[in-house]
């Protein structure tokens, strides 16, 4: 959201620029700082809770680096293989970090 208005004011004057993200923009900023006081309490007090995604960021990463290779499965069997190994990759992950 805050990119497209960005976008859409890009070559505005500033004073245009400035009176449109008051309008459109700081609602939104505001609802993500509101989000972030109330879920930054729960990072703090639960030391299970990871500072940043990485897994989940090396999941997606993986379904878009093998998207192309997968393209030409085309079976029930390859489909459940890839499912089976995206499974128990995520299973592991789960499990190690838990243990830390």
């Amino acid at each position: 959201m805050l990119f497209k208005v960005e976008r859409s004011i890009a070559t505005a004057p500033r004073k245009k620029r400035e009176r449109s993200r008051r309008k459109h923009s700081k609602p939104v900023v505001e609802r993500f700082f509101a989000w972030c006081e109330d879920e930054w309490p729960n990072f703090l007090d639960d030391g299970r809770l990871p500072l940043d995604n990485n897994l989940s960021e090396r999941e997606f990463r993986r379904q878009a680096v093998g998207r192309k290779n997968w393209i030409l499965v085309g079976s029930d069997d390859g489909a459940r293989a890839n499912s089976a190994d995206s499974c128990s990759t995520r299973r592991d992950d789960l499990v190690n970090h838990a243990v830390r």
